[in-house]
Order: C-alpha cells, then sequence, then structure tokens
C-alpha cells in the first residue's frame, strides 16, 4: 500500500519533534549517550527541536499525512555553522568523550564527494512496521536519484539497517562505540 508522504510544514515542529523523540526513545545509540530514560528524552527533544528549526525552512523534512513519521534529509553542500557546533557542545557538555567519539569516528568518516544526509527517521513505536518509515525514506531517495546524487546514513540499530538494505543502501564498514552497540555508515548509489 502506497504512503502519503509530503514536505513538512512550519507549524508542524512540535508534533514532529515528538515523533523523532517517541521512536528514538529505544535507539541503541541513545541509550548509549543517556542510559536513563528521563534525560534522555529531555535531550531527545532539545535535538530534534534544533534539528526541525534547521532543516524544515530547507524543505528537507519530510512527514506521512498524520504526522506519525519524519524524515529529517540534509542536502549536499549545507554547511556545519558555528551556532550548530555550539548547540551540540551544550547539549552533550555532560558527555564530551561520547561526544568526540561520535564526531570523529562516525560523522568524521562522511564521504567527501556531494550526498544526501539523512540524518533521522522515525516513525511512532505504535505506527512501526506498516511502511511509513520507507515511504519516507524513498521520497529522499528519489530526490537524490533526481540530482544523480548518492545517499549516505548511520544506521543504529540492526532492524534499521535491515530496511536501508532493502532499499539499496550497503554497509560501508561497522563502528563499534565504546562500551556501546555498533553502527552502520551505509551508502546508496543512484541508478
Amino acid at each position: 500500500m502506497a504512503q502519503e508522504v509530503r514536505r513538512a510544514e512550519p507549524g508542524e515542529v512540535g508534533a514532529l519533534r515528538r515523533v523523532l523523540v517517541a521512536a528514538f526513545m529505544d535507539d541503541p545509540v541513545m541509550a548509549w549517550f543517556d542510559p536513563d530514560a528521563g534525560a534522555r528524552e529531555r535531550r531527545l527533544a532539545r535535538l530534534f527541536g534544533h534539528v526541525l528549526e534547521k532543516h524544515g525552512p530547507r524543505g528537507t523534512v519530510w512527514a506521512n499525512a498524520d504526522r506519525s513519521a519524519a524524515a529529517v534529509w540534509v542536502a549536499p553542500g549545507t554547511p556545519v555553522t558555528a551556532a550548530d557546533v555550539r548547540f551540540y557542545l551544550r547539549l552533550y557538555r555532560d558527555r564530551p568523550l561520547k561526544g568526540l567519539f561520535w564526531a570523529l569516528f562516525v560523522e568524521g568518516r562522511r564521504p567527501r564527494f556531494p550526498h544526501w544526509l539523512l540524518l533521522y527517521l522515525g516513525v511512532l513505536p505504535g505506527r512501526q512496521g506498516r511502511g511509513l518509515g520507507r515511504a519516507l525514506l524513498e521520497a529522499g531517495l528519489e530526490r537524490a536519484a533526481a540530482e544523480g546524487r548518492p545517499a549516505y546514513l548511520v544506521a543504529s540499530s540492526p532492524g534499521s539497517r535491515r530496511l536501508y538494505e532493502r532499499c539499496g543502501f550497503r554497509v560501508l564498514r561497522e563502528v563499534r562505540l565504546p562500551r556501546g552497540p555498533g553502527v552502520w555508515p551505509m551508502l546508496w548509489q543512484p541508478g
């Protein structure tokens, strides 16, 4: 069954932030950053608020019709600003070694050629398994294919890795987080 997806509207930041927080509460990487669920929920709310405010106006945040799923794509050439760096330093000030490891060993290994980055893709837990995530993923990949650009992401769970592999992504390597889970940087090439 085809799922209706569309670019998110500016007034949907709050609803989509709640979707992403709920979707990532049990994510292995987010649990590694914040083992305490209450602290994790607060940090995720701040993180996704920032991400949606930055990328929403760029037209790279997608949602489904009932706002139970969201995807945040980053266009090729989108700069990381000084304000972004300050935000992340404040957000992870009590987790500096984990933040530094993530920046150096995961984000620091992103491809150097222009590509679309799938930053976050989340579906409300009660709506998972219905094709919503795949529909959002495919909408972003259609845009990348139209430009002839590859897409990159970091899968943070075995389940997300399988979804991305089914959609044509291939694992570049596995990175094991210190005393934490494995993650899989993945690349998709247009047809």
